[in-house]
């Protein structure tokens, strides 16, 4: 029930509030308590989110002193002056993409309705006001716990997921070392297993990716979109092995499955031996390749299920080297700084 409650935000909301309120008191400023609200809007999820907010509302409230006296000498102080205000501030605002500042320049617009007036000293008090408050949701959001052993925890899971996927696979196409003979499982069918295996790496992927991506948002000196590139490349590694289990699939209503079967199989168990996040896939693509010039130097299929088998191989080895490559792109991409940080190799 209160596992998705950030508790953490929840007490720099309460927090925030009662300490804005508490400076605007301390120093004088009138409606301090519109402070504690401008600090509860200001606390978001990430440190960049955050100052991108306070920037858009500090900007928004300069603009829309622009439009306040023109509204209040044609509608006078009263509640006509701030229905004209938003007619005219509001839409600006969705235009110039600064939608945060309408409701805390609207809070101190009202302000000025209170008083009756928009002299030099009512000004400044909510130029301090917005200030104070903006103020304190940045002070205590520029602490936000990291999220890289959240992150290398779930590269770790991602990688055994792809593993047993890569062991179900070696294992219908070498058939008595999947899962099934292993374990015994007769009532449930290598495709339930695939299925089940690539729905599992789907949801961590996206939970990865997440994760990365509140990583980077969270990165103000040292910002890295390595995380976030992992998890992109092992989505579109992903895909491809949808694709591979979709040709797997099918090759369960055969009843025999040639030599070629087994030379791939064993080319999908080698891969997942050195499944890991520091392969650069070279050595695969090069044994890949030897595997693919043997299989072409074999006599060409006589019936018609023996060539819909060797179509439905052919296109599973061509999937194999498309996830090869996705890692092998990836690795290259790598920048040297990249390689010493997140692999440990010396530059």
């Amino acid at each position: 029930m209160f596992t998705h409650i950030n508790f953490l935000k929840t007490v720099k909301i309460a927090a925030g509030c009662v300490l804005a309120i508490w400076l605007g008191n301390l120093l004088g400023l009138n409606y301090s308590s519109a402070a504690g609200v401008i600090a509860l809007l200001s606390i978001h999820d990430t440190r960049k989110e955050t100052f991108r907010a306070t920037g858009k509302r500090i900007a928004g409230f300069f603009m829309a002193l622009l439009f306040a006296p023109g509204c209040f000498l044609l509608a006078g102080f009263g509640p006509a002056a701030i229905g004209l205000f938003l007619l005219l501030f509001t839409p600006l605002s969705m235009v110039l993409h600064i939608p945060e500042a309408v409701s805390v320049s609207t809070v101190l617009m009202t302000h000025f309705l209170t008083e009756g007036k928009m002299g030099g000293e009512e000004i400044l008090n909510e130029i301090l006001l917005l200030l104070t408050g903006t103020g304190m949701g940045i002070l205590l959001n520029l602490y936000i716990p990291g999220k890289k052993r959240h992150i290398q925890r779930k590269q770790r899971q991602i990688e055994e997921g792809f593993r047993g996927f890569l062991q179900e696979a070696a294992g219908i196409l070498d058939r008595g070392k999947g899962e099934l003979e292993q374990e015994g499982k007769t009532a449930v069918s290598s495709k339930a297993i695939l299925e089940e295996r690539l729905k599992g790496l789907k949801s961590m992927i996206l939970q990865g990716e997440r994760e990365a991506f509140l990583d980077v948002e969270n990165s103000l000196l040292s910002e890295t979109r390595y995380y976030l590139r992992y998890m992109s490349m092992r989505k579109g590694q992903l895909m491809v092995s949808e694709r591979m289990g979709e040709c797997l699939k099918r090759l369960e209503g055969y009843e025999g499955l040639p030599d070629q079967a087994v030379r791939i199989g064993e080319l999908l168990e080698l891969t997942r031996v050195t499944f890991h996040e520091f392969n650069n896939a070279r050595g695969l693509l090069a044994k890949l390749e030897q595997t693919k010039e043997k299989i072409k130097g074999q006599p060409l299929p006589e019936t018609r299920d023996e060539f819909e088998i060797r179509a439905l191989l052919y296109q599973i080895l061509l999937d194999l080297r498309q996830l090869l490559v996705i890692k092998k792109d990836f690795a290259d991409s790598l920048t040297a700084e990249e390689r010493k940080t997140f692999w440990g190799e010396a530059i």
